[in-house]
């Protein structure tokens, strides 16, 4: 967790201006932000305040209910460079946009810190972009698609995982292959539980 949480609430913002066209705020804070690009499928935000720069991917893709339901399969997929697995249809849906994360990294590495986030889909690809190219990430409710716990080795800084434990999404304990959010106590996630039964950024408002 980033001291007073304030990256978290820059990417929460950042989240809720995709998802609900919110204004991001920081508010009492030396920084200042400016959207860089802004696509269909996601956002590059540049926070600055004059002596440093942190440039977030901010991932978003649009999945309603039914696309989440068939994208949890039982498939699995190993890696011979990687500790661990995922699920098979996961990784299917990051290889779709891997180009978009390497070329955030090529075009921001030597300007800043470089951030992934996201929530829900778009949080689930960024963990996976984040182990494979060793960068910082930020998310918010993932879909369940460790199949492994060793997969969190992968991350030499450890990703902040906000998960909400009434969140429909968070994992089914009836599922073969699949490691539950809500009943992880190995991954340093921080759970909250909104008692909204509901997978929408907006549950983690409070908390920013």
């Amino acid at each position: 967790m980033s001291k007073d949480k304030f990256l978290e609430k820059i990417a929460f913002n950042a989240i809720n201006y995709i998802k609900n066209e919110e204004e991001i705020r920081l508010k009492k804070t030396p920084w200042d932000f400016e959207i860089i690009d802004e696509k269909e499928e996601f956002i590059e935000l540049k926070v600055f305040n004059g002596r440093a720069n942190i440039y977030f991917l901010v991932f978003n893709q649009n999945k309603d209910n039914e696309d989440i339901s068939k994208l949890n399969t039982s498939g699995i997929k190993n890696f011979r460079n990687l500790k661990g697995s995922v699920n098979l249809s996961f990784f299917k849906e990051y290889e779709k946009y891997k180009q978009i994360f390497y070329n955030f990294i090529e075009k921001y590495k030597t300007s800043g810190q470089i951030i992934f986030t996201g929530h829900g889909y778009g949080a689930t690809i960024s963990l996976i972009a984040s182990a494979f190219y060793n960068m910082e990430s930020i998310v918010f409710s993932p879909l369940p698609f460790i199949v492994q716990k060793s997969w969190m080795e992968n991350y030499s800084i450890n990703p902040i995982i906000y998960v909400d434990e009434s969140d429909p999404f968070s994992g089914n304990d009836s599922k073969f292959g699949q490691i539950v959010w809500k009943n992880s106590n190995h991954y340093n996630v921080i759970k909250i539980n909104s008692n909204k039964y509901s997978h929408d950024i907006k549950n983690f408002k409070n908390l920013f």
